[in-house]
C-alpha cells in the first residue's frame, strides 16, 4: 500500500499541487508588495499624505458614491493628477523593459545577454540624438513652410494667437 503511494506519477502529481501552491503564495505576495510600493510611491513628496487617504481618492476616483469625500481640493490633485499617473507610468515602463529584456535573453539564448550585445545601445543612443535634431529643426521647417504657402491668407502666428 505505501510502495502505491510511492510511485513517480504520485510523487509527479504531489510536486505540482506543492509548485501550484508555492505560484499562488508568490503571486498574492508580490501583488501585496506592488500595493505597498505604489502606496509609498504615491505617499513621498513634499506634501505628506496618509496612505488611506491615498486609497480613498483612488477609491472616490475609480468607483464615484462608495466613499464620502472629505478631503481638500489639492490633495484630490496631487493624488490623482501628478502622482498616481507617474507611478503607473513608471510601473508601465519597468514592465515593459522586462518584456524587452527577456525577450532579447530568449533570442540570444544567454541569461546575461545586454543591450550592447546586439548593438541595441548605440543605436537607440543614435535615434534619440537625431530625434533631438529633427524635432527642433522639422517645427522650424514646417512653420517656415506654412508661412510662404499662407501669405495670401492668415499667417501662422496670427492663427496661433487668435485660438486662444
Amino acid at each position: 500500500m505505501n510502495q502505491a503511494a510511492t510511485t513517480p506519477a504520485s510523487a509527479l502529481a504531489q510536486r505540482i499541487t506543492t509548485s501550484r501552491l508555492g505560484v499562488g503564495a508568490l503571486l498574492s505576495g508580490l501583488s501585496l508588495l506592488l500595493l505597498l510600493s505604489v502606496t509609498l510611491a504615491v505617499m513621498i513628496g513634499p506634501v505628506p499624505l496618509a496612505p488611506d487617504l491615498v486609497w480613498r481618492v483612488a477609491l472616490h476616483e475609480l468607483a464615484p458614491g462608495l466613499v464620502t469625500p472629505d478631503w481638500e481640493a489639492f490633495q484630490r490633485n496631487i493624488i490623482w493628477e501628478l502622482r498616481f499617473p507617474r507611478v503607473l507610468l513608471g510601473g508601465l515602463v519597468g514592465a515593459g523593459l522586462a518584456v524587452i529584456g527577456a525577450t532579447m535573453q530568449a533570442l540570444v539564448r544567454n541569461p546575461l545577454a545586454d543591450p550592447y550585445l546586439l548593438g541595441v545601445s548605440s543605436r537607440v543612443s543614435s535615434s534619440g540624438c537625431s530625434v533631438g535634431w529633427v524635432g527642433p529643426v522639422g517645427t522650424i521647417w514646417a512653420c517656415w513652410r506654412l508661412r510662404w504657402r499662407s501669405a495670401r491668407s492668415i499667417s501662422p502666428c496670427r492663427r496661433v494667437r487668435s485660438t486662444r
